[in-house]
């Protein structure tokens, strides 16, 4: 799994009794939806890009924006995550046409 690393100015506007993973979360929200698109780009596995799609409500839809298979489609559930697939990439000799 590859986590994507974004650098995020501190917002002193975040309560400093929050945990550090609290904090975090509050950091990414500020990430607009076109800048975790391109950072999504670099996944390497189905695993990652369903995580991102439940992380948080902000960025549900994001799979909607590919018009290409950015990783292997292997199987029917996997080709179902990006609807809008318009051109296919064959990233191996048995991915399935």
């Amino acid at each position: 799994m590859i986590i994507a690393t974004i650098e995020i100015i501190y917002r002193p506007g975040i309560p400093k009794h929050f945990t550090i993973s609290q904090r975090n979360i509050l950091k990414l929200c500020n990430i607009d939806n076109y800048s975790l698109f391109i950072a999504s780009r670099f996944f390497e596995s189905i695993e990652d890009y369903i995580n991102l799609e439940l992380s948080h409500p902000k960025w549900k839809g994001n799979l909607l924006r590919f018009y290409y298979n950015p990783i292997s489609l292997t199987n029917e559930f996997e080709r179902e995550l990006f609807p809008n697939v318009q051109t296919l990439h064959l990233y191996d000799d048995k991915d399935p046409l």
